[in-house]
């Protein structure tokens, strides 16, 4: 079948397939290396991309000013500077949240919920929040959870749940919806893992809970390169200035860049290690290969000098090993490369707070909509392809 084949090139093909096994055996190893490698690569890509693009969709603020009790007013004054693009104000503070023994295995608890109350959720355009179910914004005297950590409170939309106040007393809030807010985890220590449980109320609710109507935070977008950190420092120590203009003491300042994710930290960390395991398997695989070629060469050597007496170069009868690694190595690529490109849309992590591109959600060929204006969406192995389109 392969005679029209030049006698060196019929070799490899016959050394390919007269060990079924053993071929199927380095081909194996090459592509599960080839696999987990090209896996890691797409889901850090896609899960980059996406994070960063879904991050600038809120509009994040890149200056957060922690105060003392001030003037909600006072955000007029900040807005008028002209390396201001906007400004908005809101108060947070933390309570105690009950879970009763009904639905917390028998045990009663209290959590900690951090509460955050905008003077105007209508006209909320810093740190834009995504309405997951329920009612957006919440009345008076009602409280709106984001998704994090909200299993721990062991509640569900048209329940009540008890807020403890600070003097002791117990207040009931029926719970109106669930909304996912990116921006949690911005300022924290622990960034996002490590944030409370958070809720939502209006400005007019403060009272009833035992708060000032006034705002202990500040958030700031800034005119010009908002991906500058150095720029963005600089407007921070503006605005710092006019608070002390304003008689009015910071506690401190963060600063973070517009398409600076809380969790992109975390991604990066995780992606690293992975990466390393990752080229390790392809590292052992090598190993593999050189086994089977050093076993090859002892079975043949008969064959190699049948082709030197034929008067066959040492580097021809090198070029037709090299030959064969890589026709292995070939179909291993061909094997792992699709694989690798449609798993990690099965492995995409459900918990980092950002809003993954349309093609992503799909994960499942079939549950894309034929209306789909681009291939990836109806598979995900032609996904690369997709940003010509």
């Amino acid at each position: 079948m392969l005679n029209w084949l030049r006698p060196r090139w019929q070799k490899v093909f016959s050394d390919l397939w007269s060990n079924k096994v053993r071929s199927a055996l380095v081909i194996a190893s090459v592509a599960i290396g080839v696999f987990a490698v090209g896996m890691i690569i797409s889901v850090h890509g896609y899960l980059s991309t996406d994070m960063r693009s879904s991050y600038e969709q809120i509009s994040p603020a890149q200056v957060n000013v922690f105060a003392p009790n001030f003037d909600p007013d006072f955000v007029d004054t900040i807005k008028r500077m002209p390396e201001i693009e906007d400004a908005e104000v809101a108060r947070t503070f933390t309570l105690r949240l009950h879970v009763p023994p009904d639905k917390n295995n028998g045990a009663d608890s209290w959590i900690t919920i951090r509460l955050k109350a905008v003077p105007n959720f209508q006209k909320m355009n810093i740190n834009k929040v995504k309405l997951l179910s329920g009612q957006w914004p919440p009345r008076d005297k009602e409280i709106v959870f984001d998704q994090h950590k909200y299993i721990d409170a062991q509640t569900k939309i048209g329940e009540k749940v008890e807020i403890k106040l600070p003097d002791g007393k117990i207040k009931h809030m029926p719970v109106v919806g669930l909304i996912q807010d990116e921006s949690i985890g911005v300022t924290g220590s622990g960034g996002y893992f490590t944030a409370d449980l958070q809720g939502y109320v209006t400005f007019d609710t403060l009272t009833w809970l035992q708060q000032p109507e006034q705002a202990n935070l500040l958030y700031v977008r800034v005119n010009g390169d908002n991906n500058n950190e150095s720029h963005i420092f600089d407007v921070a120590r503006l605005v710092s200035k006019k608070f002390e203009d304003n008689n009015t003491p910071i506690n401190y300042f963060y600063v973070r860049a517009n398409n600076d994710h809380p969790n992109a930290i975390y991604v990066n960390a995780m992606s690293g290690t992975l990466f390393i395991l990752g080229f390790l398997v392809v590292f052992l695989s090598g190993f593999l290969i050189t086994n089977t070629l050093s076993a090859l060469l002892n079975q043949q050597m008969e064959q190699i000098g049948i082709i030197k007496t034929l008067g066959g170069r040492n580097i021809q009868i090198m070029v037709i090993y090299m030959i064969l690694i890589l026709v292995y190595s070939l179909i291993a690529l061909a094997l792992a490369l699709p694989l690798s490109l449609t798993a990690c849309f099965f492995f995409w992590p459900p918990k980092l707070i950002f809003n993954p591109r349309d093609f992503v959600k799909c994960r499942s060929p079939l549950s894309c909509k034929s209306s789909s204006p681009c291939w990836c969406r109806r598979w995900p192995v032609f996904s690369p392809f997709c940003a010509v389109h």
